[in-house]
């Protein structure tokens, strides 16, 4: 659905109130350090089906048809403390972002305190449009 929106976390409670206003579903990372850790919290946030195969085309598949989920037009994943993913490999980062930013109905906001202008590849933006 486009590039993440970057939040300082003073900026949290204010995209959630929005996200309850609109009726969005919020969903939560808590800071995946590796790709294995990010998939299977995916998994989980999402209830994914148990043959999810942990890896990038599965996670394609799962994400393209969430009709498992309450229906919703739009939906909001907030994944804190996103830098440790990137610190740990750029490459899983960059596909992460790139798989998530291609499903339908997604917002995808960026939780951080320290690493503002560290992580490359990260489009700046204020609140969701939308």
């Amino acid at each position: 659905m486009g590039p993440p929106i970057r939040l300082k976390s003073g900026q949290l409670a204010g995209l959630l109130t929005e996200a309850r206003a609109r009726g969005w579903p919020v969903y939560h990372l808590a800071g995946p350090r590796c790709k294995q850790e990010l998939l299977e919290q995916l998994a989980e946030v999402f209830g994914f089906p148990e043959y999810f195969g942990y890896n990038w085309d599965a996670l394609e598949e799962c994400l393209g048809d969430l009709g498992w989920l309450d229906p919703a037009s739009t939906r909001l994943l907030v994944w804190e403390e996103c830098f440790r993913l990137a610190q740990a490999s750029l490459e899983d980062w960059r596909t992460a972002l790139s798989v998530l930013a291609e499903v339908p109905g997604l917002k995808v906001a960026l939780l951080h305190t320290w690493w503002y202008e560290a992580v490359p590849n990260v489009t700046s933006s204020s609140a969701p449009a939308g």
